[in-house]
């Protein structure tokens, strides 16, 4: 890829956030994946958080443990627990979680389908306020592309919709566009846009986004 590349995506990016931040609400979402493999097992510790431009911060704070087994098929099973803290209304969610997904190329172009269900431990009230439920139990499809630019650049997108168990109906969706550069052989970025929508009540939140993702058996 020339150096032109990066630069028009840089700018792509930023001009999409410009725009979001004068259009309305805006959250910013970092967050740093720790990874590591054992055997045929990949291990994720998320480092998470989301940022509001006009309420108090964090919004949202979280950890938890990710574990990808490879199966036959190009199938991967994924489990794992998150913990979620929500300092502006003082309460904790605990989220374990269960997923597969599939994959299939085309050329250059990789297009996957993760199907997952979680459940949201002790949201409570915040949960119904939030047309979610005390505790929903949740499936969230997502299908996502990507492509590689280069050696060191990849583009991708996804849709993802949500189901709620509890209030039986789809209740939200994100669309998503980003690009990400591998800074190091251990480290690479993403940056993405993402519109959220939701119902029940109706909002619709533009978000930017950022992951960095450690490989921390890079060297083994």
């Amino acid at each position: 890829m020339s150096r032109l590349g990066p630069r028009f995506l840089f700018l792509l990016f930023l001009g999409l956030g410009v725009q979001a931040i004068y259009a309305q609400e805006l959250q910013y979402w970092p967050e740093i994946d720790f990874a590591t493999a054992w055997r045929n097992i990949d291990l994720v510790a998320p480092a998470l958080a989301r940022i509001d431009s006009d309420r108090p911060n964090p919004q949202f704070a979280g950890t938890g443990i990710l574990a990808d087994f490879h199966l036959p098929a190009k199938l991967t099973l994924t489990t794992g627990y998150l913990f979620v803290e929500l300092p502006p209304y003082s309460t904790q969610v605990h989220a374990p979680l269960a997923a597969i997904s599939g994959s299939i190329k085309a050329g250059r172009l990789t297009v996957s389908d993760r199907n997952r269900f979680e459940r949201l431990f002790g949201l409570g009230n915040v949960g119904r306020r939030a047309g979610l439920g005390a505790a929903p139990v949740r499936y969230r499809n997502r299908l996502l592309a990507e492509t590689p630019l280069g050696s060191r650049w990849h583009l991708f997108a996804s849709e993802e919709i949500f189901y709620d168990f509890e209030v039986s109906r789809w209740n939200q969706n994100r669309a998503q566009g980003g690009a990400g550069f591998r800074l190091s052989k251990p480290l690479l970025l993403d940056l993405y846009f993402i519109e959220q929508t939701a119902r029940a009540p109706d909002r619709q939140t533009p978000v930017i986004g950022s992951t960095l993702r450690v490989d921390l058996s890079h060297g083994k």
